[in-house]
């Protein structure tokens, strides 16, 4: 596992001596894994802090203030939890103070033994992403067909895309390694059309029946499905938030093959736009409690 910390701490932090690292964790977590990140910074001699909260109720919710504090006097946050918090204002508070940030959410023993998506040359991608980004900004609207049978349509205008390379060399910086993904978020209340979901769902894990959401004014009007479709339903219902259901990011996947058994099922589909998630962390559109990337 060392060999991928290395990158982590290395390639995509780019932490420096001296820096002060925070390293967020949960006890959702294998243990294991936040530690031989930390070692990895260690290595680099950095100053090192390490931090467990207990799980978020949801994928985007505040950390405690406790954890939120520390946040907000770290050079550099690695995140590496069960229910990721890098969608929280508090995350977004950090990151205005400058604070470079990786969230990477449900790690496991597998991609850290790799071979895994951290081996990807992620200099390398830049250029591709900051090309795709530029022609998904520049467009007034996206169409997303796949062969599952998803086919959705939503207006852009006016909304900048987002390119995610996995590294973060700059002040503010943020990026969830190991996903490469250009994304936007649509005007509100157009999205219309199909998502069918074969590959993950972040809390409910690989897909084994297929998920069909109906999206109707951009919001997902019914789910269908077998089991895991149902427990994703709950799980929206749960937040007792009706923004819960709004479709209010696309992303586009330009990441590297897969190089792992758990890597495969949600990254198949990779070269192809997908919806990532439902969620309403951007300021100025819908704010909901929590996220679920699909």
């Amino acid at each position: 596992m060392m060999s991928t910390a290395g990158r982590i701490v290395e390639v995509c932090a780019n932490v420096q001596p001296g820096e002060k690292v925070l390293i967020l964790t949960d006890t959702g977590m294998d243990p294991d894994i936040p530690e031989v990140i930390a070692m990895a910074c260690a290595g680099r001699e950095a100053e090192v802090a390490m931090m467990t909260i207990t799980p978020r109720a949801f994928h985007g919710s505040q950390p405690p203030d406790i954890a939120a504090g520390a946040m907000m006097r770290a050079d550099v946050i690695l995140e590496v939890t069960s229910v990721f918090v890098g969608h929280s204002q508090a995350r977004f508070d950090a990151c205005d103070a400058g604070a470079r940030y990786l969230t990477m959410p449900e790690l496991t023993r597998e991609m850290m033994t790799g071979p895994s998506g951290f081996d990807a040359d992620f200099h390398s991608l830049v250029p591709m992403v900051e090309k795709i980004q530029q022609e998904v900004t520049s467009a007034s609207s996206i169409r997303i067909t796949t062969e599952a049978g998803t086919d959705l349509r939503a207006d852009i205008e006016g909304r900048p895309a987002r390119g995610l390379h996995c590294l973060v060399h700059n002040r503010g910086d943020f990026a969830p390694p190991p996903d490469v993904e250009v994304s936007v978020s649509p005007v509100e209340d157009n999205a219309e059309g199909k998502v069918v979901v074969d590959g993950f769902v972040v809390g409910v894990g690989i897909i084994e029946e297929p998920i069909t959401l109906n999206i109707k004014k951009g919001m997902a009007v019914s789910i269908e499905g077998g089991k895991q479709a149902r427990s994703l339903e709950q799980m929206l219902t749960s937040a007792d938030d009706p923004n819960a259901f709004a479709l209010c990011e696309i992303g586009l996947g330009p990441i590297p093959a897969p190089t792992s058994a758990w890597e495969r099922p949600w990254r198949r589909k990779a070269p192809t736009a997908q919806p990532t998630s439902l969620w309403g962390a951007n300021p100025g559109l819908k704010p909901d409690s929590s996220h679920r990337s699909i």
